[in-house]
């Protein structure tokens, strides 16, 4: 493959990764996730545990809006305080939408 297109599908697989995933959790309801890129997992490595641990801010990270709009960084800290204190099965469920290992649905088809 070409360099132009290479980068026209690169460019393509990124756009079409930004859309958020709806996801139903289990005593939560319906929520949002953000795909995790290189991007994030580079992220992550670098996140300082402010007390919560690195796992509840990972999740803190990919949640979003139904618009795909990342929350800002004092709502993701937030959310990491109260993340950090669900049962283990909440964060994989969470995760494994965004690395799209469950079921999905792309938040504009879902109509949620």
């Amino acid at each position: 493959m070409n360099y132009k297109d290479l980068m026209t599908a690169l460019q393509a697989r990124a756009d079409e990764f930004a859309k958020p995933v709806g996801i139903d959790v289990d005593g939560i309801g319906r929520i949002f996730v953000r795909k995790r890129t290189v991007a994030e997992f580079e992220a992550m490595a670098d996140m300082e545990d402010k007390g919560q641990g690195k796992f509840a801010l990972a999740l803190s990270r990919i949640l979003c809006e139904e618009s795909g709009a990342r929350f800002q960084p004092e709502q993701r800290d937030a959310l990491s305080v109260v993340l950090a204190r669900q049962p283990e099965h909440t964060f994989h469920d969470i995760m494994n939408a965004s690395d799209g290992l469950k079921k999905e649905e792309d938040a504009k088809e879902s109509g949620n």
